[in-house]
């Protein structure tokens, strides 16, 4: 889990400085979630191609402001968040009415980032994967399709290791 953490928000944690969660604004669930409505009006918040994450967790928030503005549960829906990066979308995954309610949740506690995590490797039957240090195919479950051009397995596998060799290291 140590290395999980440590490939989805590095240093950061689960908190920004401000006490806020450590998000990443995905406008192309966005986009989806909002059946492109939103695409020409608003492209930095709804757009169909992946990318255009800001560098600071500033304007990230201030991406899930304008989404939020426009669709409020797709917005949450629409970006991960804290130590584990967990979307909002996974908001069953703890049999939670919706994504306010997750994303509350998650404000709260890394503990509470901890138990997402865990619910989403449940809900996906990556607990094996996880187990085994299967990492591809964890990665192929926890990031998606596009995991590999990410090198998500490979990260995982390094944090992995240097965190066995060095067990002291864990943040």
């Amino acid at each position: 889990m140590a290395a999980v953490a440590e490939v989805e928000s590095g240093r950061l944690g689960g908190f920004t400085e401000d006490g806020k969660p450590v998000i990443l604004f995905e406008r192309h669930l966005f986009s989806r979630k909002t059946n492109s409505r939103y695409d020409s009006s608003n492209p930095n918040v709804s757009n169909r191609t992946p990318g255009g994450y800001p560098r600071t967790q500033g304007e990230r928030w201030a991406q899930l402001a304008e989404a939020f503005a426009l669709d409020p549960e797709a917005a949450l829906q629409s970006a991960s968040y804290g130590r584990f990066q967990v979307l909002g979308q996974n908001f069953t995954n703890l049999a939670m009415p919706d994504a306010k309610t997750y994303v509350s949740k998650l404000a709260k506690s890394e503990k509470d980032q901890l138990d997402a995590f865990e619910g989403f490797v449940r809900a996906n039957s990556l607990v094996d994967e996880l187990r085994a240090k299967n990492w591809a195919g964890f990665a192929s479950g926890y990031n998606g399709p596009g995991y590999a051009a990410n090198q998500y397995d490979t990260k995982m596998a390094q944090a992995y290791a240097r965190i066995k060799a060095n067990p002291g290291s864990v943040a």
